[in-house]
């Protein structure tokens, strides 16, 4: 079960940032991936309390998975019905809003080979996969053994524990929601101070939170909560700071740069339950603290050498298919911004299914 769990979540982190370099607007693009990623957020917004509120029934545990299983299908259902690879294959895309959407993208109609070696060599993208790390280390901990923490170390009653666990990624959704326009249109700042700032924000304010979990007694129960609540939502910001910065650096390749933050995010998830066991083996608050002061120091140092690499150009190994170089805000380009002839849209070569 965590191998097919694992190899669906692999398959989430490329999808995001191929559907948003297909479907998005340049200028929107921060929105896009913000709304893209809040399923993050949404899967244990409903996972945990249901949980929490079949496991004490009679049902008990199976019935979780069984209800899992029939609402997977039911999405993956969805998506085959109405998901296109392109907007050109989409009978509900006009001329005009193909236009709006492929403007100052790649211009070429082939199938553009992956440099991989450059992208490997590319210090933005390192630093976006070095920065991987550790925010999935801060997010993943939380996810795996949030439900843990807040009852054998908070004393959490497991009733309440499912939805004390799902409060955080409430926030965490909802700010992604605010940050996401907020990247876009506030453009009396660079793009590369915006992807900074919420970087900063995010695994710095991140980082706080687990320092003050590790030294705030366990007595105070809702302070605990409340850090443990804060840590959760600012790691929403980073959505439209690391990530995003990996999206405007690699453009039309960013698949491969998500693929390889999949893998990350893969591995950090594979050695958690050991460093868990290794460092907190009788789930002590002690052994607790220890571990979030950890925690920090990696959150801190990846994300301390994405701040120095970081950029918010295309790449030179993104150039070679670049229509032109455009500033989406210009007003000036509103008029460029043309039908494009329906004749010469490209037939679906998938599915049919609704087309």
């Amino acid at each position: 079960m965590p191998r097919l769990q694992g190899f669906a979540l692999t398959i989430s982190f490329p999808a995001l940032g191929s559907i948003t370099a297909s479907w998005s607007t340049l200028k929107g693009s921060g929105m896009y991936i913000a709304l893209m990623s809040c399923h993050l957020q949404l899967g244990p917004i409903f996972t945990m309390p249901v949980s929490g509120a079949l496991c004490v029934t009679s049902l008990g545990w199976p019935a979780i998975y069984y209800l899992q299983g029939v609402l997977t299908l039911f999405a993956c259902a969805l998506f085959y019905a109405f998901y296109r690879d392109s907007p050109r294959f989409h009978k509900s895309v006009s001329s005009k809003e193909l236009g709006k959407i492929e403007l100052g993208k790649t211009s070429s109609n082939h199938k553009e080979t992956v440099p991989y070696t450059a992208i490997l060599t590319s210090w933005p993208i390192l630093g976006v996969w070095v920065s991987a790390i550790g925010s999935n280390l801060g997010f993943q901990i939380f996810v795996l053994y949030g439900p843990t923490y807040l009852h054998k170390i908070l004393g959490y009653e497991i009733e309440s524990t499912g939805f004390a666990t799902a409060i955080p990624y409430v926030t965490g959704c909802l700010i992604k929601i605010v940050a996401g326009p907020f990247s876009d249109y506030a453009i009396c700042i660079s793009e590369k101070a915006r992807i900074l700032i919420f970087a900063i924000t995010s695994q710095g304010c991140m980082a706080l939170c687990f320092l003050f979990l590790a030294y705030v007694p366990v007595e105070n129960a809702f302070l605990g909560w409340i850090a443990y609540t804060s840590a959760l939502t600012f790691s929403g910001l980073n959505i439209v700071g690391v990530i995003r910065c990996s999206q405007l650096v690699s453009r039309q390749h960013v698949h491969f740069v998500m693929a390889i933050t999949s893998f990350i995010n893969s591995v950090v998830v594979l050695l958690l339950p050991v460093f868990v066991r290794i460092l907190a083996p009788n789930n002590s608050g002690s052994e607790w603290a220890s571990m979030f002061l950890i925690i920090a120091t990696v959150i801190l140092v990846t994300n301390g050498f994405f701040i120095f690499v970081a950029d918010a150009k295309p790449a030179p190994w993104t150039k070679a298919a670049v229509a032109f170089e455009i500033n989406p805000e210009d007003p000036s380009l509103k008029s460029q911004i043309q039908e494009i002839d329906p004749k010469a849209l490209e037939k679906p070569k998938f599915h049919t299914l609704f087309a």
